[in-house]
């Protein structure tokens, strides 16, 4: 692995890249070893919902928070509805205490599952729910992958502007695919990122944020 979490979360362990992987338990493997990267300081995050999700949690050494909508989620939304345009409303709680009420500007119940994660994260990091509440709300979505059609100056900044703004991206090759891993260490090499992995017609690419040297934002450690 060429990067070391201090916090992840696990939203779900599902039958996928099987041309990459042998079969569900290799699958459930790798997520476990991706898990133990987290220290003992650190928190794995999981969505409880998924029983081998769960299942892995409870097999950490290290800190956890389950979330969803089941009752043994630590993490829970309660009182849940969904508008005509399928936007959720809920109260998050908490070991069962009302955390935080929020309002969602996205549709559908993995947004809803999403929310939840992020609420966890905010809430061991000791953030301010209201400011959870209010960038939930004011989310609007973004494309889950950039689709690499053509390698050209501006594909090359868009993937820098990604890097820069979020760390960890993915870089889909709809063309090109006999040649990406070619393009994919041309493009690390131009915006000096990582090659995390390759998986099927994706690369995963990282590149630690710029540290500003006048940071006066909030920084979050789990307690």
């Amino acid at each position: 692995w060429s990067f070391l979490p201090d916090q992840a979360v696990i939203t779900n362990i599902d039958e996928d890249h099987l041309d990459f992987y042998k079969d569900i338990e290799d699958i459930e493997n790798a997520f476990k070893r991706f898990a133990n990267l987290v220290p003992q300081e650190g928190c794995v995050y999981g969505c409880g919902d998924d029983k081998r999700v769960y299942r892995l949690l409870e097999s950490l050494t290290c800190r956890t928070c389950s979330y969803g909508l089941e009752p043994q989620n630590v993490i829970r939304a309660e009182d849940v509805y969904f508008d005509e345009m399928d936007r959720a409303s809920f109260t998050v709680t908490y070991f069962g205490h009302p955390l935080v009420e929020i309002e969602l500007s996205v549709p559908g119940k993995h947004n809803l599952l999403d929310a939840l994660a992020v609420v966890a994260v905010a809430n061991n990091s000791q953030l301010p729910m209201n400011v959870v509440a209010r960038a939930l709300h004011d989310f609007n979505g973004v494309q889950r992958r950039y689709e690499l059609t053509s390698v050209t100056d501006g594909v090359m900044d868009m993937v820098d502007k990604s890097l820069a703004a979020h760390e960890l991206i993915k870089v889909k090759f709809n063309e090109y695919k006999d040649e990406k891993v070619e393009l994919t260490n041309e493009i690390c090499t131009k915006c000096d990122a990582t090659l995390v992995r390759i998986i099927g017609n994706i690369a995963i690419l990282y590149k630690e944020a710029e540290k500003p040297e006048e940071q006066q934002g909030l920084h979050g450690r789990v307690h």
